[in-house]
């Protein structure tokens, strides 16, 4: 088991991870040795004994910086969901 110390916001997202006690932050204790990246960027929550990513946040997030990915995605995403409906309109 390894400490670690969180800050947590409001709606239990990590803000922060470190590996010493620091005003604000939370004790945990994890079998992880090591942190997967990008733990402090904000879309994985704390759930009292573990984290996890929470993918729309993640999603939210990647698309406010990279928004032109993120657009990019959407219309690829549209543009399925079109190809769907023709497909089911045509029978294929």
């Amino acid at each position: 088991m390894k400490t670690w110390y969180f800050k947590i916001d409001v709606n239990n997202i990590i803000l922060d991870a470190i590996e010493y006690p620091n005003e604000g932050y939370i004790e945990v204790q994890l079998p992880d040795t090591h942190l997967p990246a990008g733990i402090n960027g904000g879309w994985y929550k704390w759930m009292g004994t573990a984290y996890v990513v929470d993918d729309v946040l993640k999603s939210s997030i990647y698309m406010q910086q990279h928004p032109i990915e993120g657009q990019l995605q959407q219309l690829k995403d549209q543009n399925l969901t079109m190809q769907e409906t023709i497909n089911f309109l045509l029978g294929l």
